[in-house]
């Protein structure tokens, strides 16, 4: 059986939702499945896409035709409408590659709703992974539900699941998958015994600064722990940053210059999972801040979450909504003002002492291997 993994996402590229696309195709081929990655050619790369993801398995990679090299940095009119049109016209060629690919024997696994409203006719199974819900969304999945019954829609998030409901789709071709992390990486990982450093407190951050295009407020968080440091309440500490990309870095960089902080806090460009992982199992406290917006609320799933978790950080997060669905012990949260974030840090190492278990098996169910395996039943359940 092979899995034709069609996506509007473009590769190599720094965002989580790329390494979240190539840990499922990972762990398919883990499943024994023939996996081919299908996306535009829409972003001019130096960079080799095996190498920057660190893969292993050979898998078939298919660039289409895309219309210009087009990023949509903004989120002007303009651009809205620049990209709604390449993306139909994407999916429309993605349906013809589709047909003539007809006798072969094949899932079609996909991000995008073109891709699901274009490819809805073919006599084949597909899994339609979902992020968010935009009225364009909202109706091709009606459409599509309406003309294919064997179709699963993976819903990222509770709100996701419902909307699904609402929208008539039976609860069978509904799964609730969350983000996941990779836990054949922990446990390899693991192997080293690697042991933590108690002497010096150390805080992590790993990611982008925004999300949606609205700031996560880092800088707030920077400002916040100095005060701190600076009044003596807090001593041997070490945060250290892992940004997504170089641009990030250089803001996070001018900032500290700016507020003349230093010391205490270290800013690293991006590193691979491995190497990250690696930085959670030497630290003591996760960092999740999240703007408390709409589409914080109802769509986004931290992978920046199970990964703490896994590694038995204790977590401070901003009050949203996916930070608090899950029923973590060691999660302390803080609002939007320095007032609170201040006294979730001084929190949060007071706590470290305290013996909160949470089950291994527990947080393994967010593993990119069960994720998939989860898929794969489902999907032959249909």
């Amino acid at each position: 059986m092979q899995i034709i993994y069609a996506t509007y996402q473009f590769f190599p590229d720094s965002r989580t939702n790329t390494f979240q696309s190539i840990s499922t195709i990972k762990n398919f081929i883990e499943k024994k499945y023939e996996v081919e990655l299908v996306y535009p050619d829409r972003k001019e790369t130096q960079n080799d896409i095996k190498e920057f993801y660190e893969i292993k398995n050979e898998f078939k990679i298919t660039k289409i035709k895309h219309s210009k090299k087009f990023e949509y940095k903004t989120q002007n009119f303009l651009n809205k409408v620049v990209y709604l049109c390449n993306h139909l016209l994407f999916a429309s060629r993605i349906k013809k590659y589709l047909k003539a690919s007809e006798n072969r024997n094949f899932i079609l696994y996909t991000r995008s709703p073109y891709v699901l409203f274009t490819s809805r006719n073919i006599q084949k199974k597909i899994i339609y992974e979902i992020h968010q819900i935009t009225k364009v969304a909202k109706f091709f999945i009606w459409l599509s539900n309406k003309k294919n019954k064997k179709i699963v829609f993976v819903a990222l998030t509770p709100f996701i699941k419902n909307y699904l409901h609402n929208l008539g789709v039976n609860e069978d071709n509904i799964l609730h998958l969350e983000t996941g992390y990779d836990e054949n990486l922990f446990s390899e990982i693991e192997k080293y015994k690697i042991v933590r450093n108690n002497e010096i407190i150390r805080f992590v951050f790993g990611g982008s600064l925004e999300i949606s295009g609205l700031s996560k407020g880092l800088e707030k968080i920077i400002l916040a722990f100095n005060e701190l440091v600076k009044d003596g309440k807090l001593t041997k500490i070490l945060f250290s940053i892992y940004c997504s990309n170089l641009e990030d870095k250089n803001k996070l960089d001018s900032f500290l210059k700016d507020q003349q902080i230093k010391d205490f806090v270290h800013i690293h460009n991006r590193i691979t999972s491995k190497d990250f992982y690696q930085q959670l199992f030497t630290s003591h406290v996760g960092l999740i801040p999240l703007p408390d917006s709409e589409h914080v609320n109802k769509f986004s799933s931290s992978m920046k979450f199970f990964e703490y978790i896994r590694a038995g950080l204790v977590i401070l997060g901003s009050n949203v909504e996916p930070n608090k669905r899950f029923n973590y012990k060691k999660m302390l949260f803080f609002e939007n003002n320095l007032d609170s974030i201040k006294k979730a840090i001084l929190e949060s190492v007071n706590i470290l002492d305290i013996n909160k278990d949470f089950s291994l098996d527990n947080i393994r169910e967010y593993s990119y291997q069960n994720r998939v395996q989860k898929t794969i039943d489902k999907i032959n359940s249909i």
